[in-house]
C-alpha cells in the first residue's frame, strides 16, 4: 500500500470488524407475510451502492422458521453494519457493499453476503460504505478472489485484507463529500 497521510492507520479487516453470521436462504424461502426483511447479494449488485437507507425502501420478507430453529438467536443486521457481497460475475462487483442506516425493523443478510460489524468506534457513520470501493482495497479483494466465471471471496481471505483508516473527523468529511457526489449522480 502507498504511504498513508499523517494520522491515518492501516489495519486488517479482522482487527476492526467482526464478521457476523449470515444466512444461506435463497429467494424460494421468501414469505411476504413475515416481519423479517431479507437482503440478498443480487439486490446489492442491482439496486444499492455504498449505503442502504432503510427508511424509504421495502425489502422482501422471509419467515423466521426458515432462518433458525431458535428464534431468539437470530443474527439481525443493525444500524451501521456493513454488508459485503462475497460473489460476483466480474471483478468490478467483488466486495460491493452497503452500510445500513435508518433501520427500524428486523433485517437479515443472506446468500453470498458477509455481515461486518465495527468492533469499536473505528469508523464514522456513512464512511464504511465506501471502504471496499477504494482502488487499493478493491485491488486486494480481486487478488484473493477465486473462480473462473464467477468470482468469490471467503471470510478468511477477507479478514486478511488491509484497509486504510483515516481519523474519525476526516472520515466524516470524506463520507459527507462522497454522499453529496452520490446524490448528484
Amino acid at each position: 500500500m502507498n504511504k498513508l497521510p499523517d494520522g491515518w492507520e492501516e489495519k486488517y479487516i479482522e482487527e476492526v470488524f467482526e464478521i457476523r453470521k449470515n444466512y444461506t436462504n435463497a429467494r424460494k424461502d421468501l414469505d411476504n407475510n413475515s416481519n423479517i426483511s431479507y437482503l440478498h447479494y443480487g439486490d446489492i449488485h442491482k439496486y444499492y451502492q455504498h449505503k442502504l437507507d432503510c427508511k424509504n425502501i421495502s425489502l422482501p420478507k422471509i419467515s423466521e422458521n426458515k432462518l433458525s430453529k431458535d428464534i431468539n438467536k437470530l443474527e439481525l443486521v443493525k444500524n451501521g453494519d456493513l454488508i459485503v457481497v462475497d460473489v460476483s460475475e466480474d471483478y468490478k462487483g467483488i466486495c460491493s457493499s452497503v452500510e445500513v442506516k435508518n433501520l427500524s425493523y428486523k433485517l437479515v443478510s443472506v446468500l453470498h453476503t458477509l455481515l461486518l460489524r465495527d468492533k469499536g468506534n473505528y469508523f464514522a457513520d456513512g464512511y464504511k460504505g465506501y471502504i471496499f470501493y477504494k482502488n487499493n482495497v478493491h485491488k486486494e479483494c480481486c487478488k484473493v478472489a477465486t473462480g473462473i466465471s464467477v468470482y468469490g471471496i471467503n471470510r478468511e481471505n477477507l479478514r486478511k485484507i488491509k484497509i486504510p483508516i483515516p481519523p474519525l473527523d476526516e472520515q466524516k468529511r470524506i463520507a459527507s463529500a462522497l454522499s453529496k457526489i452520490d446524490a448528484y449522480l
